[in-house]
């Protein structure tokens, strides 16, 4: 099944975006992201399922940051598929992502939880999508 519109970067919603660059944290709070997440959910109850992308990589690939992130909320379990077809559970990936950032623990500053909430948001800023075309406008989707 194709969940690209639901689940995908390229937002047709202008509210998802700031600078043309597509916000994590908004896609991730829109009626359509949720449907597909629930769709994943749903799915998953009945089959193994299997989100693929462009990536090699997961740590570079917005379902890790984005996707995955939400399903784990959703207690639904995630594993990520490797190029060389090791299963790797969510918090090792987690764990890559952290090291690759420097952000590695243990840290007097910040718990584990912080860290991993700050290596999503540079994360996401890296790679991010970004629509050549979207407006710039800013827009409080809370209202």
């Amino acid at each position: 099944m194709f969940v690209g519109r639901e689940l995908g970067v390229r937002s047709k919603d202008p509210a998802c975006y700031e600078d043309g660059r597509i916000q994590y944290a908004r896609l991730a709070r829109t009626v359509l992201f949720k449907r597909g997440l629930d769709r994943v959910v749903q799915e998953a109850r009945n089959y193994r399922v299997a989100l693929m992308c462009a990536e090699k990589d997961p740590i570079d690939c917005h379902r890790t940051i984005l996707v995955g992130r939400e399903l784990l909320r959703r207690g639904t379990d995630v594993a990520h598929i490797l190029a060389d077809g090791r299963l790797e559970p969510h918090d090792e990936t987690v764990d890559r992502l952290l090291a690759r950032l420097g952000m590695a623990e243990p840290n007097l500053f910040f718990s584990r939880v912080e860290l991993i909430e700050q290596a999503y948001a540079a994360q996401a800023a890296r790679i991010a999508y970004v629509d050549e075309g979207a407006s710039g406008e800013t827009v409080d989707l809370q209202s």
